[in-house]
């Protein structure tokens, strides 16, 4: 997608500083062209390098990030393959031009841009050792290879090295904010993850609860049926107390001696959990119930 965000973060100051490089050279390479007398080629070639950059950057800006990209490259790219047929040299400015290409295409588009940069420079080499002369004649140079001025060798080189040394503090900047942003996406992601982990156990002890209430008041209404049967109350209490064994386990609230007396302790009954005490409570008070009916009976 040509409308598509960088593939690295931080990949704006990236750009800035990609773009800013080349006009800065450019400028720089312009002026000391002027004061070498260099054909008109040359300043042909870096007035056209310039105009590509700010082009490139105001599509960056656009949000056209890999078409500003791939321009920006391709121009880096054919600066290169121009002065090595203009100089019949791979060292010095050409080198330098083939190595920005690939630096600013791996900063801007990561591995895809580096190797589609390695791949493009390989055929410039290529096409630059095979065609130079005829490469010359379309550009409007000389037939006999360009001669560089040492003097414009080394404004090219003062102005690159600092250039270049802004680009990679640039591109250092945008991997720590992109190792903080990570860093604190990746807090943020555990926050929520424990937060989710929380929210779920909640809700199973929720259903873990409601489950239980569920067994219990069956529990209830089934006991409820067997009190009023014929059983004997030592077997009413036998179950009482296997029931609240089974489904809160305080079997342990049932009073000792005569159950005529007493069925229960209030004290004992209150130190039941909250969510188990009206189940506890009905148990006790149909056992009481069958207690009060036996001594009736009896």
């Amino acid at each position: 997608m040509l409308n598509s965000t960088p593939t690295t973060h931080g990949a704006h100051l990236v750009a800035r500083a990609s773009f800013g490089t080349v006009l800065f050279v450019g400028v720089s390479l312009f002026i000391g062209s002027l004061a070498t007398q260099q054909p008109y080629s040359v300043y042909l070639a870096l007035i056209t390098g310039m105009a590509g950059a700010g082009f490139g950057y105001w599509l960056w800006l656009q949000g056209l990030h890999r078409t500003a990209t791939a321009l920006h490259t391709a121009g880096l790219v054919g600066a290169g393959l121009l002065c090595y047929a203009a100089t019949e040299t791979l060292g010095g400015t050409t080198a330098i031009l083939m190595l920005a290409s690939v630096i600013t295409a791996g900063g801007l588009a990561g591995r895809s841009g580096a190797l589609g940069s390695v791949a493009a420079v390989l055929v410039a080499c290529v096409v630059g050792h095979t065609w130079p002369q005829e490469l010359r004649a379309l550009a409007g140079l000389s037939v006999q290879p360009y001669s560089v001025p040492e003097a414009l060798v080394a404004v090219f080189v003062l102005t690159s090295v600092p250039s270049w040394a802004a680009y990679v503090v640039a591109v250092d900047a945008s991997n720590r904010t992109a190792w903080l942003q990570a860093d604190r996406s990746a807090r943020e992601l555990a926050e929520v993850n424990a937060q989710l982990a929380e929210a779920v156990r909640h809700l199973q002890l929720r259903e873990e609860s409601l489950q239980r209430a569920v067994e219990q008041q069956a529990a209830v209404a089934r006991f409820g049926e067997y009190v009023t049967g014929t059983s004997s109350h030592e077997l009413v209490r036998a179950r009482a107390a296997r029931l609240l064994s089974q489904l809160c386990g305080c079997d342990a609230i049932l009073a000792d001696g005569d159950p005529g007396v007493r069925a229960y302790r209030q004290a004992d009954l209150a130190q039941v959990s909250p969510e188990t005490r009206p189940f506890a409570r009905a148990i006790l008070r149909l056992l009481a119930a069958h207690a009060a009916r036996a001594r009736q009976v009896a």
